[in-house]
């Protein structure tokens, strides 16, 4: 299978009355097929079976559902046999990029992490990684932070806590 096999691929049109597959929605997993073919990105037999499309806007009759899935069989059939390479290990965490973090504030009317706490605990974080203080991932991942004033500077959650497991997988990485 190549890339320019999946961008000659052709699907024809459901009977009138009747809807097929989301012709955008398909156009856009056939990119990342593209993609993982061309190695920018990764795809799996496994992911190629378990994508699902839903039907077009009323009024438009979309991509003939067995021939989508005829050929996303060949194409699962191509990365079951030809599984993409491991992920490249990413990039070590340094204390540059603790203290060089910036997160996204809290939208307006949201509470998130107070700023202030955060910012006090990455600087410990930030010490440890130059092994001025100790700090185990256990600690990262048990640190606990308080919810923002109603009106000071919060940090969204989700992007504090992606942060920590990196600070944690990175302490756990340099102690093996």
């Amino acid at each position: 299978m190549t890339p320019e096999e999946v961008h000659a691929a052709r699907f024809s049109k459901p009977a009138v009355g009747r809807r097929g597959y989301d012709e955008d929605e398909v156009d856009a997993f056939l990119d990342r097929v593209v993609d993982a073919l061309e190695g920018r990105t990764r795809l799996t037999a496994a992911e190629v079976h378990e994508v699902s499309f839903g039907k077009p806007p009323i009024g438009r009759r979309g991509y003939y559902e067995s021939e989508v899935d005829d050929f996303l069989d060949r194409v699962a059939a191509h990365f079951a046999h030809h599984p993409p390479p491991p992920a490249p290990s990413p990039r070590p965490l340094t204390d540059h990029d603790i203290r060089t973090a910036r997160f996204p504030p809290t939208p307006f009317g949201r509470r998130g992490y107070d700023a202030t706490e955060v910012d006090a605990f990455l600087l410990k974080a930030e010490e440890a990684f130059r092994g001025t203080v100790d700090l185990t991932a256990q600690d990262v991942r048990d640190t606990k932070f308080g919810p923002s004033p109603r009106l000071g500077p919060g940090y969204r959650e989700a992007d504090v806590d992606a942060f920590l497991e990196a600070i944690a997988t990175e302490l756990t990485r340099r102690r093996t």
